[in-house]
């Protein structure tokens, strides 16, 4: 019985030493772009770094802070066409980090598309010019500040004792600012 009781003492000794924390599979993570992402610049399966829009904790202790960088790759970007077709853009999230370095793959899908002008387009081109079918609809564009919920995929464990430098990045647009002033450390 003594040998049991201590065994058990031991694991919650150790437990509380490592301060290990499990994310689970299927995480709500909350992901943020900070500029604006156009589909006349981006081409598919260009890499996009996107950011962790706020904390995510698990039992009361961040495991990854906001501001952390999101990899997402581009699925799709088509530019607008004639006739009124409006452009698209989509993005596949892929990962992010955790406060001690572990890498949290992820599973979620930013997508926007223009207003089309079909329609309208081509009632004009029939009945009065034919030349309206030269009209574009508008580009494909993910604007800064929107927001999706990616999830986790599969369980990261995560030692929140150990946390390490990253470049955390503000998780807000901010237009008069170049890249590299918006770069912070969070310690």
């Amino acid at each position: 019985m003594k040998t049991v009781i201590c065994v058990i003492a031991m694991m919650l000794l150790v437990n509380v030493c490592f301060a290990e924390v499990t994310i689970p599979p299927n995480t709500v993570i909350p992901v943020r772009s900070t500029e604006p992402i156009d589909a006349k610049y981006i081409q598919a399966g260009q890499e996009i770094i996107l950011v962790v829009a706020s904390n995510v904790r698990i039992n009361q202790e961040t495991v990854i802070k906001a501001g952390a960088p999101v990899v997402a790759f581009v699925n799709d970007s088509s530019s607008s066409q004639m006739a009124g077709i409006s452009g698209k853009i989509s993005l596949a999230m892929r990962s992010t980090v955790a406060v001690d370095g572990s890498i949290v793959p992820l599973s979620g899908t930013m997508m926007n598309s223009g207003e089309s002008e079909v329609g309208s387009t081509v009632a004009v081109g029939v009945i009065l010019c034919p030349l309206a079918l030269l009209n574009k609809g508008e580009a494909g564009r993910i604007p800064p500040g929107m927001e999706i919920r990616a999830m986790t995929v599969g369980q990261t464990v995560v030692d929140t004792e150990n946390q390490i430098e990253i470049d955390y990045r503000t998780t807000e647009y901010e237009p008069d600012k170049s890249p590299k002033e918006k770069t912070d450390d969070i310690r």
